[in-house]
């Protein structure tokens, strides 16, 4: 087997002895110690003496600093050529690069040169190239141009394929980052190959590759992120364009020292600036200004006429949708102030969160009210699985999230929340307090001090989120306080605020939302303008945990206008980061919130991607399926919808009251009285019976005097007492219990506990029941022999001792039934089933038990299960009506995002700025346009989405493509096409083309390597054709001959070269348009070399001023009138802004004139094609001397984009076009090769100039004649004057 060596005692950029590359398989041997590789022989190593352990880092040095400085300077350079790699390769079969690799240098005489070896990483092998760089273009540079990743930022010894790194990283999006378990794959597929890696030594080396791709995939994937963040903000720039805006209206002044956000930023860094919330903003892409409606929970009266809010299609409705609120952006008149006039107010969401949700965030009006449920959804939550031990090492950050949130803004938040506590606000709350107290008693993130996680050993104790209901994620902040702190939940709730207008109203919902709320209430965590346009309630799954009447307020079954929303979407989101939790949590703190950051972004790319499934699933299995639920309960019911609502309202109002919750306070008063009745009725029985045993003689009648002294006695400890029952205000708090026995109201309040730990052990074990469903059900992880066992155990003993508490309820039941007057009215509870899945199933679990007398009639909820059940089936008939006419804005929501983002990413393929970003800006087009058919759905269907997107192709480009394959019309003389063969392309072994002539750039400009006998030989057989006979006549016209094209073989003849002169002066040489008389383009001493050499290529200068030169010449001919109708346009105007445009076309009087000739240079390709345009028959011929075709597909809509700005122009300027509505058409004018090197480009482009101008469609020439062309273009540039050609 062959070796390769790389000694690492050589230095850097200096090859070790070269060995013959491992074609076919074979060992390649790496020297120990290397900074890119992990030597680990097979073998085991001889026994060294023990050495001292080194201090493990935690923190990074100084050398790991300047390591990643040097790569975060490195990666804006490989932005360029990465991206011309990878549209070069865009619909092509990967290739292996070449073995040998040199930089393409731009002064290779003045550049010096370094040769490097390094061993490239493929799909099936790995081999060692030899590259060749420069001080221009680094080996960094070198390699990405050609495919190829480097795994050090200066001076690699490896490379690795992009293509092979982006397999990777699509793979670690669907599992894991599992660096390890790639790079041993990657060694063991090389080892079966016969690709084996060795050390100096000659050993194996178990992990060679694990260093080196952990490395190029971290920061390959960053310079991904960099290329995605200037894409985004290219589409972002046109997005913000159709911002709609609101008409001009004055604001309180803003402080000097407040900066806005813009648009790019959101994107990329969260803003860490504090400011409070009811701040007065400036208008910018990403934050709104304040609102026109202050109050949303207040419900405005309807005037004549009201608008609805984006009224939704709403198939099928047969209940009437609840009233909308008039239009909260209506301006008022505005009247004189002071105040500055700051213009218009942004009335949309920012772009970080449209693009993030459309459905959500594309609302046109925002500020619904909270009775109607508000304008968005979400959810927060937080998991303590996501921790990070604190003694793992950490590294240099090296990357900006988009989606965590700054630990310094959060801490700000939490600062706030700590002095907002000293300053109470006394408001009345809608939940009492006793309620509150004891839901956040029973839930661990009800409070802040609960530790759940060890701050000892892990510095993050976990992950918070704020997902919309779409289970998209929106921000994620890191926990680092041992509890869930309620500033996580506000500082996410937060960052979505300061991204919306100033009048959305939104809806949280969180596991302990009624806690929340009431901290919000009685605290001023956010402002009052922002706080009543917040309304909070409990995630539904979390709901059934709450007391009956937390519920009663915060369940959102049971909340008007949240619909089907569930709140349990964080939930979702974590099952989805669920793989990352052991992989973050040895990671360094970084590496980490890079992992969960990207991660988050790729689940919230494909769930964007999946809201038409999301929205066609809320459709069937939940609106429809539970509607038909419903009807059948309420029809089963027998009891009008009418007299259902108002035992609903009825059943709040009395179950909400704090008369309601006075048995919780007043309970530990009853057991202690109830204990002082319980010794004076044995200190009674004492006395019944010591009375006995003196009456039976059992005892001296002499007792008789003491015992009536014990008698006095029991009665003042009696009346004692009573007059202790009087004081706890039973009869007031309680007039219904007036007279009821003391035993029965301390039994009922004593079921009143037993039903609520009842309740709380019935949710535990469902939980637990639920997880092991999931898991057997495929919904859920699998879980192991273990944690199924422990799961099982667990299970056994909450059954346990749920079944032990329903017995124990039942028996006080029917011990409450024995206590029963016949004249009470109080409701005796009903029993509780004993199985777990009838309990599971019952309606009366969540019930609260009773303790006032009702009325039969009135109170029908209470003793009536039919009503009960009515009640239910009536808040879930509500909640999917509420649900269809939100799933209808949302699908407008989607159709207006999907219309506004498809305009804003063809404009940017339009915009020349985005030349570079071409081929992502493509594959996001591709993408957008699956969409039409993955969003459709009943209420906003597939053909919507389609006419949608013909209206916007079809306004953009208005082009219609004809490649036709012309017949060629010889235009006079004999072609001097005599091979068939000759438009073969030439190529090296790789496949590349390669130039026929390799000759480099002259010195001299007079230096010609040009034949003087060819220039003679083509003036011998003059002949004389004018354009009369064939000329462009059919271009401005009807073709009359069909498809076939005039071709010009006669252009040599037509040309008379001056002779060369004497001495060839470096004065600049200036070329003026004939039309216009200014300046068009300057000869200077670098442009007559690329002229004179036959291997020079023509840049702007050459091909815009020999082009007016050529026009110049034809207008001084006897053909002036025919020449007279082209105007020939500067490539320096194409791909340009409309403005810039007209600034430079602005004195040409393009409008009189039919045919215009414009030249377009490819940079990214470096190639010239040549555009000829007729604007009044809207047809444009394109001539490429390679006979392509694809580009031209990205040419067009510019060159149709450059026509219509002259003409808007020249229209305002009182010179109308007369242009038909006809569509564009555009046609190439060959169908074949014409050009076999890569440098003539320009000469073919010139001399198709020429042909049009001499009234053909195409030049017919040889490589040979067209080398005598050039020659003749560079004749005619030395005999224009030095002071310029006027």
């Amino acid at each position: 087997m062959a070796a390769i060596s790389a000694a690492s005692s050589l230095p850097q950029g200096i090859n070790a002895p070269s060995a013959p590359e491992p074609e076919n398989g074979g060992d390649v041997e790496m020297d120990d110690g290397s900074g890119e590789y992990e030597d680990v022989p097979d073998v085991e190593p001889e026994a060294e003496p023990t050495k001292s352990p080194k201090e493990k880092r935690l923190i990074p040095d100084e050398t790991a600093e300047q390591l990643y400085a040097r790569w975060k300077g490195l990666l804006p350079k490989l932005v360029s050529p990465y991206l011309q790699y990878q549209r070069s390769m865009s619909g092509k079969e990967w290739t292996r690069p070449p073995s040998q690799l040199s930089a393409r240098c731009r002064q290779p005489e003045n550049c010096k040169r370094t040769t490097f070896t390094v061993t490239s990483l493929f799909f099936g092998s790995f081999h060692t190239c030899t590259i060749v760089a420069c001080e221009c273009q680094s080996l960094p540079i070198v390699l990405i141009a050609h495919g190829l990743f480097p795994t050090a930022p200066h001076s690699p010894r490896m490379a690795i394929s992009v293509e092979l790194l982006e397999l990777f990283l699509a793979v670690s999006e669907r599992s894991s980052d599992a660096v390890t378990a790639l790079a041993v794959a990657l060694n063991r597929s090389y080892r079966s190959r016969g690709f084996v890696v060795r050390n100096a030594k000659g050993e194996m080396i178990r992990q060679p590759f694990r260093r080196g791709l952990g490395y190029a995939l971290r920061w390959y994937d960053c310079l991904r992120v960099e290329i995605e963040r200037r894409k985004e903000a290219a589409i972002s720039a046109k997005f913000e364009r159709s911002r709609p805006l609101l008409a001009p209206t004055t604001l309180p002044s803003v402080s000097p020292t407040s900066q806005p956000s813009t648009t790019a930023q959101a994107t990329s860094d969260i803003d860490n600036t504090q400011r409070p919330l009811d701040e007065p903003r400036p208008p910018c892409a990403s934050q709104a200004l304040p609102p026109q409606n202050p109050d949303p929970t207040h419900q405005p009266a309807p005037t004549s006429s009201p608008q609805p809010v984006d009224e939704p299609r709403t198939p099928g409705a047969g209940r009437a949708a609840p009233p909308h609120h008039p239009d909260p952006t209506h301006q008022p008149s505005l009247t004189s102030t002071s105040e500055p006039n700051v213009g218009p107010e942004l009335v949309e969401a920012a772009r970080i969160l449209y693009a993030r949700c459309p459905a959500c965030f594309g609302l046109k009006v925002w500020g619904r009210p909270l009775t109607q449920g508000g304008d968005v959804h979400l959810a927060v939550d937080g998991n303590f699985n996501h921790r990070h031990v604190r003694n793992a090492a950490n590294s240099p950050k090296f990357y900006d999230p988009t989606y965590v949130l700054p630990k310094e803004k959060v801490d700000a938040v939490g600062e706030r929340i700590e002095g907002a506590r000293k300053r109470v606000k006394k408001k009345e709350p809608a939940v009492p307090d006793t309620a509150i107290d004891a839901c956040e008693e029973s839930h661990e993130s009800g409070t802040g001090s609960t530790v759940k996680t060890s701050m000892e050993k892990f510095d993050s104790g976990g992950l918070a989120a704020i997902v919309c209901r779409h289970d998209i994620p929106l921000f994620i902040a890191n926990i680092d306080t041992p509890g869930e702190q309620q500033k996580y939940a506000v500082a996410l709730l937060e960052q979505v605020i300061e991204l919306l207008p100033r009048n959305a109203t939104i809806v949280t919902l969180y596991d302990v939302g009624c806690v929340l709320d009431r901290s919000v209430t009685n605290y001023e965590i956010f402002p009052d303008s922002v706080s009543r346009r917040l309304l909070f309630a409990t995630s539904i799954m979390h709901s059934y945990v709450h007391i009956w009447s937390c519920q009663l307020h915060y369940n959102p079954r049971m909340k008007n206008g949240l619909g089907l929303t569930d709140g349990e979407n964080v939930e979702r989101l974590w099952s989805a980061l669920r793989r990352l939790i052991g992989v973050c949590r040895n990671s360094a703190a970084n590496r980490r919130i890079w992992l969960i950051d990207r991660q988050v972004g790729s689940v919230a790319q494909e769930r964007r991607g999946e809201l038409g499934v999301w929205l066609r699933r809320k459709l069937t299995k939940g609106v429809a399926d539970h509607r038909a639920e419903a009807l059948a309960s309420l029809k089963k019911c027998g009891v009008s919808e009418a007299f259902l609502r108002e035992q609903w309202v009825l059943q709040k109002e009395e179950e909400l009251s704090l008369r309601a919750h006075k048995p919780t306070k007043l309970k530990k008063e009853l057991n202690q009285l109830m204990g002082i009745q319980d010794d004076i009725d044995a200190l009674s029985k004492t006395v019944a019976t010591t009375t006995a045993q003196i009456k039976n003689s059992i005892l001296p009648k002499s007792c008789t005097q003491h015992l009536k002294v014990l008698q006095n006695r029991l009665d003042g400890i009696h009346e004692n007492a009573q007059d202790m029952y009087v004081s706890l205000n039973v009869n007031e708090e309680f007039p219904s219990l007036t007279g009821v026995d003391l035993e029965f109201v301390r039994k009922i309040f004593l079921l009143r506990e037993l039903k609520q730990a009842v309740q709380k052990r019935a949710t535990s074990a469902f939980w637990e029941f639920d997880k092991l469903d999931r898991a057997a059900g495929g919904k859920d992880m699998v879980l192991g022999t273990k944690m199924h066992q422990h799961v099982r155990h667990a299970m056994s003993k909450k059954t346990s001792a749920l079944e032990n508490a329903v017995k124990r309820y039942n028996s006080e039941v029917k011990h409450l039934v024995s206590l029963r007057k016949s004249n009470c009215t109080i409701p005796i509870p009903e029993p509780l089933p004993t199985s777990i899945a009838d309990l599971k199933t019952s309606t009366t679990l969540m019930e609260a038990v009773w303790v006032d007398p009702v009325d039969p009639e009135t109170h029908r909820w209470v003793r009536d299960a039919k009503v009960r059940d009515g009640i239910r089936a009536m808040h879930k008939l509500d909640r999917c009506q509420e649900e269809l006419h939100r799933l209808g804005r949302e699908a407008d929501n989607m159709l207006r995002w999907y219309k506004r983002e498809l305009t804003a990413v063809v404009e940017a393929i339009r915009d020349p700025q985005n030349s570079d970003l071409i081929g992502l800006l493509e594959q996001d087009l591709e993408d957008l346009l699956a969409l039409s058919k993955a969003w459709g759905t009943v209420l906003v269907d597939e053909q919507k989405y389609r006419a949608c997107t013909r209206e916007i192709m079809d306004g953009v480009s208005r082009v219609t493509l004809t490649w036709m394959g012309h017949e060629l019309r010889d235009g006079g003389g004999q072609s001097s096409r005599t091979d068939g063969n000759a438009m073969e392309e030439v190529r090296n072994d790789d496949g590349k083309l390669v130039d026929v002539d390799d000759g480099g750039v002259t010195d001299a400009p007079n230096d010609l390597l040009f034949d003087e006998d060819d220039l003679e030989c083509e003036r011998d057989e003059e002949v004389e054709i004018s354009p009369e006979d064939i000329c462009l006549q059919d271009l401005a016209e009807e073709q009359a001959n069909g498809d076939k094209l005039a071709v010009d073989t006669g252009l040599l003849r037509a040309l008379t070269p001056p002779e060369l002169p004497s001495s060839v002066s470096p004065t600049p040489r200036n070329l003026y348009n004939p039309v216009s008389k200014r300046l068009h383009a300057i000869l200077a001493t670098d442009e007559l070399q690329r002229l004179s050499s036959p291997s020079g290529w023509l840049n702007d200068d050459c091909v815009n001023g020999l082009a007016v030169l050529l026009h110049q010449i034809y207008l001084d001919s006897d053909n002036k009138e025919y020449v007279s109708r082209f105007i020939v346009f500067s490539s320096l105007v194409f791909r340009k802004s409309r403005e810039t445009v007209i600034r430079q076309c602005r004195h040409l009087p393009y409008w009189t004139r039919d045919i215009w000739i414009l030249p377009i240079n490819r940079p990214d390709e470096k190639h010239w094609v040549l555009a000829i345009i007729l604007p009044l028959r809207r047809r444009i011929y394109l001539f490429d001397s390679f006979a392509h075709t694809k580009s031209w597909q990205r040419d067009i809509p510019d060159i149709i984009s450059f026509v219509e700005s002259l003409n808007h122009y020249a229209e305002s300027q009182g010179h109308p076009p007369s242009t038909t509505s006809d569509p564009w058409i555009a046609e190439p004018v060959i169908s074949r090769r014409l050009q076999k090197n890569t440098r003539d480009c320009g000469v073919w482009v010139l001399a198709a100039i020429l042909s049009c101008l001499r009234g053909f469609h195409v030049p017919d020439m040889t490589e040979k004649e067209i080398t005598v062309f050039r020659s003749v273009l560079y004749r005619l540039a030395l005999h224009v004057p030095t002071v310029g050609l006027k």
